[in-house]
């Protein structure tokens, strides 16, 4: 092969490399936005064509385990997750995101949501405990660690950390809704009474609304 030809090739890959980058971009942007929307199942096609080429992608592999999230597939989600966290640049393994790069934390809270789906709580417990180390502001993390509370009956503690969550979040209503059901059942209930009333105020149209306002009628 001429020097001339091999000169031609190495050009068109300059130049079709960075568009190869920009179209991976665009399609983890468009599987975010299907996420946004609840369109998981189509998420999920998106993103693996991005896996199709780039099996080692942390961010992909992040979203793709995400879009397994919303159709309860856990264990495939779990699979996706410990890729991401694998794939994961140094540069982000200690916490704060980087820009190409869901990071660690996030990884570990898309874990624990896996593991509860599973029902392995003391795994979820630990990525959750990971997770609050490297983002501690993370309203995401109080969250979840308030469901894995629930499912272990501590009802105390699922109150404390979903009030976590709307100290972090004042907007993020359904931590009002489970911060209620945690008050109702440690028998608290002008707690329970006020967090539903912040939660109708927030999400009138939630499917829960109508049980939540029927509680509350029969309390007053």
């Amino acid at each position: 092969m001429s020097l001339k030809r091999v000169a031609g090739i190495c050009c068109v890959l300059i130049l079709v490399l960075p568009l190869l980058g920009q179209e991976t971009a665009e399609k983890v942007e468009k599987a975010r936005k299907l996420l946004e929307v609840k369109d998981y199942r189509q998420a999920e096609t998106v993103i693996r064509e991005v896996l199709s080429t780039a099996p080692e992608n942390s961010e992909a592999n992040y979203v793709l385990g995400l879009s397994l999230l919303g159709q309860d597939k856990f264990k495939e989600a779990e699979d996706a997750f410990l890729k991401a966290e694998k794939a994961t640049p140094e540069t982000a393994r200690e916490g704060a995101d980087a820009s190409s790069s869901p990071g660690l934390g996030a990884i570990q809270i898309g874990l624990a949501r896996a593991y509860i789906g599973q029902k392995q709580l003391d795994k979820a417990g630990a990525a959750l405990a990971q997770a609050e180390k490297m983002k501690p502001a993370d309203p995401d993390v109080y969250y979840y660690r308030g469901m894995l509370d629930a499912h272990r009956q501590d009802y105390t503690a699922a109150a404390r950390d979903m009030d976590k969550v709307t100290e972090l979040d004042p907007k993020r209503a359904y931590a009002y809704y489970y911060a209620g059901i945690a008050y109702n059942q440690i028998k608290k209930p002008d707690k329970m009474v006020e967090r539903f009333q912040v939660f109708l105020k927030l999400a009138p149209d939630a499917p829960e609304a109508a049980k939540v306002k029927a509680l509350l009628r029969v309390i007053k």
